[in-house]
């Protein structure tokens, strides 16, 4: 059986270029000054307006383009298969300074498990695609 952490721990490639990106964005010395909830190696279900907390805690304007950018990288965050499993497996949302913020509802639940399920008939599409491109190669060399 699997532990339910485990199936929320990112793969720890993505995680370094994740926190490196934000750092850059929000002009930080480095990723010790990120807030600690993006410093966890395992996905936390956050607020909904968690972008907008870090562009204002760092100044940034809601117009500016880094704000823009701030937001993409908090989807990318959440577009993340380990962040499904933590509003499927999690009790709470966190803010940034990992206060709990909130209870994660049944209809948000519902929510991530139709987006889940279409995240893994995806997967199998791409996994078909790949396969049957590997055929055509075998059979364009003979």
């Amino acid at each position: 059986m699997t532990n339910p952490l485990q199936l929320r721990q990112f793969d720890p490639e993505f995680l370094a270029n994740f926190q490196k990106g934000l750092a850059d964005l929000l002009n930080l010395d480095g990723t010790d000054a990120l807030p600690p909830i993006f410093k966890l190696p395992v996905a936390v279900a956050l607020t909904e307006d968690a972008a907008e907390q870090l562009c204002q805690r760092h100044g940034i304007a809601d117009h500016d383009e880094r704000a823009r950018h701030v937001a993409a990288a908090i989807e990318r965050y959440k577009r993340r298969v380990q962040y499904h499993y933590a509003m499927l497996k999690g009790e709470a949302k966190y803010d940034l300074d990992m206060q709990r913020a909130g209870e994660i509802t049944n209809r948000e639940r519902d929510d991530w498990q139709r987006r889940f399920d279409h995240l893994k008939r995806q997967q199998k599409i791409g996994n078909r695609k790949a396969q049957m491109t590997a055929v055509q190669r075998q059979f364009a060399r003979v």
